[in-house]
């Protein structure tokens, strides 16, 4: 018989190859936190007016009590004035006759604010005295301008004889020197109240050294406000020093005067 053929081979089954594990799916996006409204108008206007020099505690004062609604139409002014109440209370000007007031600072600027106080107590501003080396400039005629301490300690006594205050302007430039000589001249006048200049273009730090060394001080009389970016940092020197700004300018340097100021240069500012 024929050999026996054998069947023919069956392929064995395809086995399918084990399917990729499907990538894990991304976990769900998780919201972005909320920012703190940081652009808010009270930030803003905070740090607007530290721009332009309020000291740091009476810019946060306005920032919280300041501009709330999205527009910041609530009343800034009114946030301010609320603010500048914390500075030292400005004291009238209560000069009797023969009462003597000393205004220091540079001897040119000294002379014309002194020039201004006279006509506001209605005075002759002619008769402002000038405490100073030379004329310096000014229209301060030879019999009303005394060279230094010892000259003025002689002529005191007829000031204070007189039947009406004397406004004298003491030459006290921005130096080293300065001190000692205004401390000297209101001790021989004898000076119920004695002001100084302080200007807004100094760094606050420097101003307030400098004003340490001038002795005792009833006020500050502020000026350059108009050439500094930053005017308001003058009153850093008046709040460390706890002395009132008494003259702002050609004004009264009160709370308003200094919101007034403050709500136009924030007009300025970008």
């Amino acid at each position: 018989p024929p050999p026996a053929v054998p069947p023919p081979a069956v392929p064995a089954p395809a086995v399918p190859a084990a399917a990729a594990p499907s990538p894990a799916a991304p976990p769900p996006t998780q919201p972005a936190p909320t920012q703190p409204a940081e652009t808010a108008p009270t930030r803003t206007v905070e740090s607007r007016l530290l721009a332009l020099g309020l000291p740091f505690e009476l810019a946060a004062k306005v920032g919280a009590d300041g501009p709330e609604s999205a527009d910041g139409s609530t009343n800034l002014r009114a946030a301010l004035l609320g603010a500048l109440t914390a500075l030292p209370a400005r004291p009238a000007l209560d000069l009797k006759a023969g009462d003597i007031l000393v205004i220091a600072g540079p001897g040119a600027a000294a002379y014309d604010v002194a020039g201004s106080v006279s006509r506001h107590l209605r005075l002759d501003p002619s008769l402002v005295v000038l405490v100073a080396p030379s004329a310096l400039g000014t229209a301060a005629p030879a019999t009303m301008t005394l060279s230094g301490p010892a000259q003025a300690r002689r002529r005191s006594a007829a000031m204070h004889r007189d039947d009406v205050p004397t406004v004298v302007a003491v030459d006290a430039p921005f130096d080293a020197m300065s001190g000692d000589w205004v401390r000297e001249v209101a001790d021989a006048l004898g000076a119920r109240t004695v002001w100084a200049l302080a200007d807004a273009t100094r760094k606050p730090a420097d101003l307030t050294d400098h004003l340490l060394t001038l002795g005792r001080i009833d006020g500050l009389v502020v000026q350059g406000t108009g050439a500094s970016r930053d005017p308001a940092s003058v009153l850093r020197a008046a709040l460390d020093l706890g002395l009132p700004t008494v003259v702002l300018e050609d004004r009264a340097g009160n709370a308003r005067a200094w919101a007034a100021l403050l709500l136009e240069r924030l007009g300025d500012l970008p």
